[in-house]
């Protein structure tokens, strides 16, 4: 998938991603920054990402390191609008192939 595909970053939060994040098939990278550098800590896809990204903020988020990570306040979001569940799964396989992201372990 070619980086012009990717939305800007936005910062995660609730209001942000009620905001920016569309209610559409995509892959999402959930990121944070540090020494000026940005970094992926989770790659997720889903047929609703704002839906999904709003229950990455909820407290009962199965996932212990996403919300960690969520609770140090220094977090955003970015996505891809990718239709088909086939294509969202190669992304999403590609990306953390390529980023490595510590939630995905």
């Amino acid at each position: 998938m070619s980086s012009n595909s990717w939305s800007q970053m936005y910062r995660y939060t609730d209001a942000e991603v009620r905001r920016c994040a569309p209610a559409a098939g995509g892959v999402y990278r959930l990121l944070y920054t540090q020494n000026g550098s940005t970094h992926a800590f989770y790659v997720g896809q889903s047929n609703n990402l704002a839906e999904r990204l709003l229950a990455h903020l909820s407290s009962a988020d199965l996932n212990a390191c996403i919300r960690r990570q969520v609770q140090t306040g220094n977090c955003y979001f970015d996505f891809a609008r990718v239709s088909t569940e086939a294509a969202r799964q190669q992304v999403e396989a590609e990306e953390i192939a390529r980023l490595r992201p510590t939630c995905n372990a």
